[in-house]
């Protein structure tokens, strides 16, 4: 997890890592899901995984009391008496480089070719790391330093300006979205922040270096009036839409640096918007991801 999501790079609100389970606990068995849910435990229990990487924190607040009548705190309950460890990456798999955000930024550049070819592709808040005792960054190992390449979201810009309708479909192609929300401000664009789930607080970000469009999962109503009134497009794709298409590489990365478990993205992990006059959208299967040559 380190490896692939260093908690180093996760925000300092962030609850990120080893939320349940023993270090010492054999692994062999490991679902990947961008939730925790009672659908998530029951698809464990099914396959009998010994861990489930949750890119969501499973917990995040304070808890009080762990009470089975709870859906959530009864799934926690769930999990530790199966013995399955519960882990999380989130904001630290977001700002790693290769991660989520660069996955979501790879969709809107057109594939990771273009993205290579993009005019710039760099960290939207350069990551930071700060040591608990006091030290100055400086004197944190070169090892656990931050790369140029690593921080919160992302500042994209494309080789030339190009019309918001065919960025939005473009995006929608790329995550399945069912819809594309827009808040428009501007018909072109080239210079983009990007950032997965709920991004509207980069805002102020964004129009510092110079982005036109903020591309994120969900903002609400008077973010979406912050950003119009200081002419910043958004493009909206809803929050898990942004995510929930990079657990099949979030699975692959984790099975290059670990030998041994397999690892299956969960099938009863779906969005929780759903159309209601469409047929439910059938399960996608859960696979072990192929390991590279």
């Amino acid at each position: 997890m380190e490896a692939v999501a260093p908690s180093r790079l996760a925000e300092s609100w962030d609850n990120v890592g080893l939320l349940l389970g023993d270090r010492a606990a054999a692994c062999r068995r490991v679902l990947v899901s961008v939730d925790w849910t009672p659908q998530v435990l029951a698809e464990a229990l099914g396959m009998r995984a010994d861990a489930v990487v949750s890119y969501h924190p499973p917990i995040f607040d304070a808890l009080k009391r762990l009470d089975a009548a709870d859906p959530a705190q009864g799934a926690l309950l769930g999990a530790a008496r199966a013995g399955i460890a519960l882990l999380s990456p989130h904001t630290g798999y977001d700002a790693v480089q290769g991660g989520m955000t660069d996955w979501l930024a790879e969709g809107l550049a057109g594939g990771a070719r273009e993205l290579s070819r993009a005019a710039a592709h760099e960290p939207l808040r350069p990551a930071c790391v700060r040591p608990s005792d006091g030290r100055s960054t400086s004197d944190v190992a070169p090892a656990a330093r931050p790369t140029p390449a690593e921080g919160a979201g992302r500042l994209l810009e494309l080789r030339r300006d190009e019309p918001l309708a065919a960025i939005a479909a473009r995006l929608r192609r790329f995550l399945g979205a069912p819809r594309i929300d827009a808040v428009v401000a501007g018909a072109r664009h080239r210079r983009i922040a990007i950032c997965p789930g709920a991004g509207a607080s980069f805002l102020p970000d964004a129009v510092a270096r110079g982005a036109t469009l903020l591309v994120t999962g969900e903002a609400r109503h008077h973010e979406q009036l912050a950003a119009r009134a200081v002419g910043v497009s958004m493009l909206l794709a809803g929050h898990t839409w942004t995510e929930r298409g990079c657990m099949p590489r979030l699975a692959l990365a984790l099975s290059a640096v670990l030998e041994g478990p397999s690892f299956a993205v969960a099938s009863s992990d779906l969005p929780p918007l759903t159309d209601p006059i469409a047929r439910p959208s059938k399960a996608r299967a859960a696979r072990r991801p192929a390991r590279p040559r």
